[in-house]
């Protein structure tokens, strides 16, 4: 997928633009879009606002109204990361707090991670993003592992 990460961005900046199109590929989504929209000339203070955008079968998750490209990126990684489900069972957080009811995800080396150690879900070729067959998925890997989900 082709991250559409602006060539003026510096390289810390680059990683949170990289991470939440990586993100957005992981979770099954089919399209990626970056950009903004252009000032209002006729509105003095104006600025260009930008915005992130994915779609998924049918369905097209964003954030709009930003101002930049990194506000973007992480605002839209906050929208599929919060009140979603790690692969370890715990609820995710991104505030720093990992204990027994939430696993801890943050950026390493240009990706979202969890601070679990539990390998990924693999899922069946052409389901990623099919909620059904995820939890289908997950409820198999606790039945192999004895516990409950």
């Amino acid at each position: 997928m082709n991250t559409g990460v602006p060539d003026f961005l510096d390289e810390d900046d680059a990683i949170i633009v990289e991470a939440c199109a990586d993100l957005a590929g992981r979770s099954g989504c089919t399209a990626w879009e970056m950009g903004y929209v252009d000032k209002d000339e006729s509105v003095p203070g104006s600025e260009d606002k930008w915005y992130c955008h994915i779609q998924y079968a049918g369905t097209r998750i964003g954030v709009s109204d930003m101002d930049g490209p990194v506000s973007a990126a992480m605002a839209l990684s906050v929208k599929l990361l919060r009140g979603a489900t790690c692969r370890c069972g715990k609820l995710v957080t991104l505030l720093g707090r990992n204990d027994q009811a939430r696993c801890l995800w943050r950026i390493v080396e240009r990706r979202w991670t969890p601070s679990c150690d539990v390998e990924p879900i693999h899922m069946p070729e052409g389901s990623r993003g099919d909620l059904r067959r995820l939890g289908e998925a997950m409820d198999q890997r606790q039945r192999e592992q004895g516990g409950k989900r």
